[in-house]
């Protein structure tokens, strides 16, 4: 998990918006809404963390260094107190893994 992440830092230098494949029915309004904060910022699901992830410019390169093995990005935004971004309203971010 974490070689495909840090190749996907690795080919920009400006903001990221970070998303699973295994979310084919996501709005764009959640997108929109995490997007509108601007900031480190993580979508939420009645309080359970979800996709998408907004990743700022001078938060790109210490992620891709904080990623190794099969591990993602939730201790480096637990430890940068991502912004948790209410998207209920909008959608169930539940992911389809079949």
């Amino acid at each position: 998990m974490s070689a495909s992440l840090r190749a996907g830092l690795a080919a920009t230098t400006g903001p990221v918006c970070i998303t699973l494949v295994d979310l084919p029915g996501l709005p764009a309004s959640v997108v929109a809404r995490v997007l509108a904060t601007g900031a480190l910022a993580q979508a939420s699901y009645g309080g359970r963390p979800g996709h998408p992830v907004l990743v700022p410019a001078e938060h790109v390169a210490p992620l891709a260094a904080s990623l190794h093995g099969d591990s993602g990005a939730r201790a480096y935004l637990a430890a940068h107190d991502v912004s948790r971004v209410e998207c209920s309203d909008l959608w169930h971010g539940d992911d389809r893994d079949h």
